[in-house]
């Protein structure tokens, strides 16, 4: 029997109310894992712990945001060689691309810490 991989949820892992298969598409044997699916009153909790969590993520500053986000780009870097196959094995993608979108994890996620700064010198409100 697989273990059931939890939810994260306002930083509390969550069995959830069932579990679902995660199936390889190109290999219909391979099952990448069981996840703990949610139900209203989990999908509740996530809202919950979003709402709670917005006042504090909207006080950084866009540094302090690019900082959080430079962070798990560089994570995913590090870890490429052991979240590439995973992720080929997840959507049953050619094996030589998941490197390459992992790097384009890393652009997406350092740009998008670096959209709080507008070349006027402006800085925009967080969400």
């Amino acid at each position: 029997m697989t273990d059931i991989k939890p939810m994260l949820i306002g930083g509390q892992w969550r069995s959830g109310s069932h579990a679902i298969d995660n199936i390889n598409p190109s290999n219909t044997n391979d099952l990448v894992g069981r996840y703990a699916q949610g139900n209203s009153g989990d999908m509740q909790a996530a809202i919950t712990a979003a709402s709670d969590a917005l006042p504090e993520w909207s006080a950084t500053t866009p540094q302090q945001r690019h900082d959080v986000l430079a962070c798990v780009a560089a994570e995913l870097t590090h870890r490429r060689d052991e979240i590439g196959p995973l992720l080929a094995r997840e959507e049953g993608k050619p094996l030589r691309e998941p490197p390459t979108y992992s790097r384009f994890l890393r652009g997406t996620l350092c740009g998008n810490g670096g959209i709080g700064w507008h070349p006027s010198d402006r800085v925009s409100k967080s969400m």
